[in-house]
């Protein structure tokens, strides 16, 4: 349902219809941006990045592929920005794939989506306990249990197989769990 209304309302802006272009927008800047803020090394650059991120969907749209799924398009995007301003800064080694061997600090105080657990206090918690994921596990659970994206949407956007990303998420999962119930806090899958 959500790909045919992207599909329509991407159509609908190709043929001339800039109303269109604002609507895919406000329904995909709340989810890229708890993405890119999830991830960034940088609280200052996480605008500018989502911004970026929008500009060159909207400069490629006309060779997105309409069978395809816009979403996982559209944070593929994002997470290429991302990659693209974190080696343009050189400020921290930054990767998405696991077989890295080095070590990886991103500082992110800000607590997740209340949407996630009921209590503020507990999502500052979660926040640090997701914190401790490396940034390819923490890219799976966010956009899985938080943006509810399927685990082939995951791949497509990480480039990566399908069960590397479903073999992540159930060891991020069980990881967090264990942390979780160590703080006595409820988790949600």
């Amino acid at each position: 349902m959500e790909q045919e209304i992207d599909g329509q309302l991407i159509k609908k802006y190709l043929k001339g219809d800039e109303n269109s272009l604002r609507l895919l927008y406000e329904r995909h800047i709340p989810s890229v941006y708890n993405f890119i803020a999830r991830l960034c090394p940088s609280e200052t650059d996480v605008d500018d990045i989502v911004q970026e991120a929008f500009v060159k969907a909207w400069k490629n749209l006309k060779k997105f592929k309409p069978e395809a799924s816009f979403r996982p398009w559209l944070f593929a995007i994002a997470k290429n920005v991302l990659l693209d301003k974190i080696k343009k800064n050189k400020t921290s080694v930054f990767s998405l794939d696991e077989n890295d061997q080095e070590p990886i600090e991103l500082e992110d105080p800000r607590p997740l989506a209340d949407a996630w657990l009921d209590e503020q206090d507990s999502n500052a918690r979660v926040s640090e306990i997701l914190d401790t994921l490396s940034p390819a596990e923490r890219a799976t659970v966010v956009l899985h249990a938080m943006e509810g994206m399927t685990f082939r949407e995951i791949g497509e956007i990480l480039g990566q197989p399908m069960e590397t990303v479903k073999t992540r998420y159930r060891r991020a999962i069980a990881r967090l769990a264990v942390d979780l119930d160590r703080q006595k806090l409820p988790i949600s899958s």
